[in-house]
């Protein structure tokens, strides 16, 4: 709880998108290490007590700020009980994490290895492909036909945990391999 307390104070003052990286880091410790749904701040120095720790009242404003938008688009759920917050991302907040740990990914892969993206969606889901698209190419992959993009960019972990929650992993493959040319 310490490092994911201090993980929100970094966020709150060094952040440019506050909302995303906190789901990102909630994304990281909910489902990460433990594999847990859902996190209980309890009322202890730890718990709700949370933001009176976090240094400078900039810093809490965003956050707080940050958390009110999340619930609001319901990327996050938050339930009171007598003294205990629980926080858990929805279905939706766990596939806008990934989005963005794939869009804000800066690790290349080794030397002369390229991640190869290839699908084949049917027609009657055509709305997946045109956003699976769209979303490659803000993502930074070069299109080399249609249906086959590659980049050099680590994004192969939180790709593969996208198609799979947004269940299109049969129909999308991704490949690492070296380039010989």
């Amino acid at each position: 709880m310490k490092k994911f307390l201090a993980q929100i104070t970094l966020i709150g003052t060094a952040s440019k998108h506050v909302a995303d990286d906190l789901l990102v880091e909630f994304d990281r410790c909910l489902y990460g290490v433990n594999n847990i749904r859902s996190v209980t701040l309890a009322c202890n120095p730890q718990g709700v007590e949370i933001f009176k720790e976090i240094k400078g009242a900039k810093e809490r404003r965003r956050i707080k700020e940050a958390f009110q938008s999340l619930k609001q688009k319901r990327l996050i759920k938050i339930e009171k009980q007598a003294k205990k917050i629980s926080i858990s991302l929805t279905r939706k907040g766990k596939l806008q994490s990934l989005r963005h740990q794939i869009l804000t990914e800066n690790k290349q892969l080794s030397e002369d290895d390229v991640c190869v993206i290839v699908f084949d969606i049917p027609e009657h889901v055509r709305t997946i492909r045109d956003q699976l698209r769209h979303f490659l190419k803000k993502a930074g992959c070069t299109q080399l036909q249609r249906s086959v993009w590659t980049t050099t960019i680590d994004i192969i972990r939180p790709l593969k945990a996208l198609l799979k929650s947004m269940k299109a992993e049969k129909w999308i493959h991704v490949f690492q391999g070296q380039s010989v040319f």
